[in-house]
């Protein structure tokens, strides 16, 4: 669960990015698709998720002792690893739940982009 601080911190950075999405409409570049948005946002959640959570990559065991052991070792930091990769990505999921809602909600409402329901019924 984001803390009230986190959403305002990812706002922030909601509204960096609708100003270069603006910029972006204003200077001429073409339309950036749903898809593409979807996943530049994402992208951006994870730098911001590592930022939050702080997350912890497990120390690499020393390889010594029978390889029975030394299995059993590799086999147990591999799943710390996941165990640490998966919340962090669903740590990273919940601040893109936030950052599209925030983009998208405020850029069909700006009209930024032409393929959005608001910016066709605005050309009529």
């Amino acid at each position: 669960m984001l803390t009230e601080v986190q959403i305002a911190l990812v706002m922030v950075v909601v509204t960096g990015i609708l100003f270069a999405l603006k910029m972006w409409r204003a200077a001429g570049g073409t339309e950036i698709s749903n898809g593409t948005l979807k996943w530049i946002l994402f992208l951006i959640a994870l730098p911001i998720a590592w930022f939050f959570a702080l997350p912890v990559i497990p120390a690499f065991p020393a390889l010594v002792g029978e390889p029975d052991v030394i299995s059993v070792l590799l086999i147990t930091w591999i799943g710390s690893v996941a165990s640490m990769g998966a919340t962090f990505l669903g740590f990273a999921t919940l601040v893109y739940a936030v950052l599209i809602k925030g983009v998208l909600g405020n850029a069909v409402k700006r009209k930024l982009f032409a393929s959005t329901p608001a910016a066709k019924g605005a050309k009529k």
